[in-house]
């Protein structure tokens, strides 16, 4: 997909990170700053270790083989679905913050979104893409708080999205592989659903369960953010209601983004199979071992299409074409990044 970040994950880090930023809070600066330092040293090294099993079991010669017979034609169609996909994500996100009441240009949007793949992936900051974006369009109109909730919403909604399609293909669908993951795909959507409720539960009780020091932790303290965000948008069913179908839409075209690019390499599988792998490699990639996903969400693609009887290579050369048009907007998004305006009112929709 697009973006593969952990989504309650990302999203409990993204309201923090914005909360801090409005609050400028300085509590304990060198603690926080080795923490970070530590946990990222420990996905670097997961990452690295997780790539170096999964190459070290391919066959190169069979990869260099299957990208030379690349159909240019299907992999055009899967650059088009993704572009799409970027579009879809960024009109999910405007209807979020028009529901807090914040009105922002489409295009700018576009090009904050694309800002943000290139914040999440490879440029050298430790900031998020959503808690840029949020800080971003948070400044520009004056409302940080609805700015910070409509990208906790977005990821959400996109989750809830995401189950909705993986849902309907298990339901509809008739194909064997589907049926085999469908018992996995039901415990990991499970055990995140559950994790959800938990934060909405634990954004109400936590305060009056704990002492105020231990609130202050930050872990405590973006749990009970992001959970006070689901809380809020509960009150507005028809916005999430909304969002959901658009992040259900985001889905559809992501898993298309990779039936086209399986196409252009000769991957022979049902479609509807696409539809739940796909969501299944993101739930994989919940878990916050690897530094944006990489290597664990290639370990996942290759084993769930080998499911289907795809081998390793062709499976790794997929993943490693999606990992290449992810990178791509990327760097059009740092590119977009550069020359975005500082900031300011003009950028809100009269």
């Amino acid at each position: 997909m697009l973006e593969t970040q952990p989504l309650p994950v990302a999203s409990a880090e993204t309201a923090e990170a914005v909360a801090s930023a409005a609050q400028r809070s300085q509590a304990a600066p060198g603690r926080t700053r080795r923490t970070r330092v530590i946990a990222f040293v420990a996905r670097a090294a997961v990452t690295l270790l997780l790539l170096a099993l999964l190459l070290r079991s391919i066959s190169w010669p069979a990869l260099a083989a299957a990208l030379a017979g690349l159909a240019t034609l299907p992999a055009l169609a899967g650059l088009v679905v993704g572009v799409c996909g970027v579009l879809i994500s960024t009109y999910q996100w405007r209807a979020l913050l028009e529901a807090d009441s914040v009105r922002m240009r489409f295009g700018l949007l576009a090009r904050l979104y694309l800002a943000g793949i290139a914040f999440s992936h490879f440029l050298p900051t430790g900031m998020g893409g959503d808690a840029y974006k949020a800080l971003y369009v948070g400044r520009a109109s004056g409302r940080l708080a609805g700015s910070a909730s409509a990208a906790v919403l977005a990821r959400v909604t996109g989750f809830l999205g995401m189950l909705l399609v993986a849902a309907l293909l298990l339901l509809l669908g008739r194909d064997t592989y589907s049926a085999r993951l469908a018992p996995v795909f039901a415990v990991a959507a499970g055990l995140v659903l559950a994790l959800l409720a938990a934060a909405t539960l634990g954004a109400a009780f936590t305060p009056n369960l704990v002492s105020e020091r231990a609130t202050s932790w930050r872990p405590i303290t973006a749990a009970v953010r992001f959970g006070g965000a689901l809380r809020a948008a509960l009150a507005r069913p028809r916005a999430l209601i909304v969002a959901t179908l658009i992040g259900a839409a985001f889905w559809v075209a992501g898993c298309l983004n990779y039936a086209a690019y399986g196409v252009a390499l000769g991957i022979h599988i049902p479609l509807g199979y696409y539809f739940v792998a796909v969501p299944l490699v993101s739930l994989v990639t919940f878990l916050p071992i690897a530094i944006n996903g990489y290597g664990l969400r290639e370990s996942a693609i290759v084993s769930v299409l080998g499911v289907a009887g795809v081998s390793p290579a062709m499976a790794l050369l997929l993943a490693l074409v999606m990992d290449a048009q992810v990178l791509v907007f990327g760097a059009i998004g740092g590119l977009m990044y550069a020359r975005l305006p500082h900031p300011s009112a003009p950028a809100i929709e009269p």
